[in-house]
């Protein structure tokens, strides 16, 4: 990870690995001394002090693994201190194959406890994790198997008064969408 200074023509102020081969895919920064960081090839979600020196705690997300003990993390969104993380579970020993089912992890970044986890009806699911406050919606794009009609874009109602968030499945389908996403 590299932290660049906007102020100071780019500068690099700090700069820290992830771990070899980790393969980091998304950072949502809380604070000057708190970023949570998905690193692809682990099973870890890294928790870092951005400005400081690099990693402070791991939070093992193992238990959401499929066969091959990795849970592939892509993707997270915060909202309020509740951070959602796309769980793709792909067999990596399969050309990254979707497995059985892919999940939404709830990570409290009050206490970095895994508090929730959300089955979703798609699976693979690949892009930005959007939020409709108005509608109370986290919307996720589901990708699923090649030359099966069985991705779009899912839609999980989110209900943070109570902490409960309901699955409401795929609501535009790839055969809506004009075939494979």
């Amino acid at each position: 990870i590299q932290v660049l200074n906007p102020r100071e023509d780019y500068t690099t102020i700090a700069q820290y690995s992830t771990g070899n081969g980790s393969n980091p895919q998304d950072i949502v920064v809380i604070s000057q001394k708190k970023a949570y960081i998905t690193r692809y090839q682990y099973k870890g979600l890294l928790v870092a002090d951005p400005l400081g020196s690099g990693w402070k705690k791991v939070i093992d997300l193992g238990d959401l693994s499929d066969a091959d003990g990795i849970p592939e993390m892509a993707y997270m969104l915060l909202i309020g201190n509740r951070l959602f993380i796309a769980i793709q579970r792909l067999d990596s020993t399969n050309w990254y194959v979707p497995t059985d089912y892919s999940l939404i992890a709830v990570i409290n970044t009050d206490t970095d406890e895994l508090v929730k986890t959300i089955r979703l009806t798609g699976l693979d699911p690949f892009t930005p994790l959007i939020y409709d406050p108005a509608n109370q919606r986290i919307y996720v794009g589901s990708m699923g198997y090649f030359g099966v009609d069985d991705g779009g874009v899912e839609a999980i109602s989110v209900n943070l008064a109570n902490d409960t968030y309901t699955p409401l499945g795929i609501i535009i389908g790839e055969d809506v969408l004009g075939g494979d996403i």
